[in-house]
């Protein structure tokens, strides 16, 4: 559940919605039944102001876990003051609150959940049973190389791995498919012919191959087994042949 949350945490943008594939779910069931929902916290800890203003690892650390426990107990005691009332009418249970993403977890009745989704403090809701490919339904991932917004032409399939992390959600909201970024992966080599691969592979003159073979200790680092090609094409495979595995398919590797 967290691991779900924590990936849809980065790309959603929008005050309070119901994620449609919950929608389904609330017509599906009985009246009375509950469904498990994280509930996310429209107020989110800036943990990048932290990276940026305290330099020191442990302090950080410290500033971190005390500023998103603090926030989480102060944000969600409207939220969890509702859920505990729900709880008393056997509407809700399950409530669970969590501090490192500020969200709640519960199950509860669709109509507490339409009651929950409207409170202002509340950011999304999310069932917390099956990762979709842009869950909210925030528009199509674009391949990797064109411009935010451009629409996939069914010509790639997004691979399982990339939907379920939902980074294809984040292609579409925020336009970020890895470009200008660059990424060092040390295994078996990979190999730079790949065709998901080597249009964006890493160039500097002094290394022509795009990296170094501490093996051989020469600038070839051609992959003669195959398992690094596979972490490369995780990271940074683009679809060219069809499937787009990479997270972050414009990366450079």
């Amino acid at each position: 559940r967290l691991t779900m949350l924590v990936a849809v945490l980065s790309v959603i943008a929008l005050a309070a919605p119901i994620e449609p594939v919950l929608l389904e779910q609330m017509a599906q069931v009985k009246d009375g039944e509950k469904l498990g929902v994280m509930i996310v916290m429209t107020e989110q800890f800036d943990g990048e102001n932290i990276i940026r203003t305290i330099k020191d690892k442990e302090q950080r650390w410290e500033v971190t876990v005390t500023g998103c426990k603090s926030l989480s107990a102060r944000s969600q005691a409207g939220l969890l003051s509702e859920l505990a009332k729900g709880e008393a009418a056997g509407l809700v249970a399950g409530v669970t609150s969590l501090w490192i993403v500020n969200a709640v977890y519960c199950e509860a009745t669709p109509a507490v959940i339409r009651t929950v989704a409207d409170r202002s403090d509340v950011w999304f809701v999310q069932w917390d049973k099956i990762p979709t490919e842009n869950a909210l339904g925030l528009g199509p991932a674009t391949a990797a190389g064109t411009a935010a917004g451009d629409v996939l032409d069914g010509s790639f399939t997004v691979e399982w791995n990339v939907r379920k992390v939902k980074a294809d959600s984040v292609w579409a909201v925020y336009g970020y498919p890895g470009e200008g970024v660059i990424v060092g992966d040390i295994d078996t080599g990979c190999d730079y012919t790949h065709p998901d691969l080597s249009d964006h592979m890493w160039t500097d003159a002094n290394y022509p191959n795009h990296g170094w073979n501490f093996e051989q200790n020469n600038n070839n680092p051609m992959d003669a087994h195959g398992h690094g090609t596979h972490t490369c094409g995780t990271v940074a495979g683009d679809g060219t042949g069809g499937d787009t595995t990479g997270m972050a398919p414009s990366a450079q590797i």
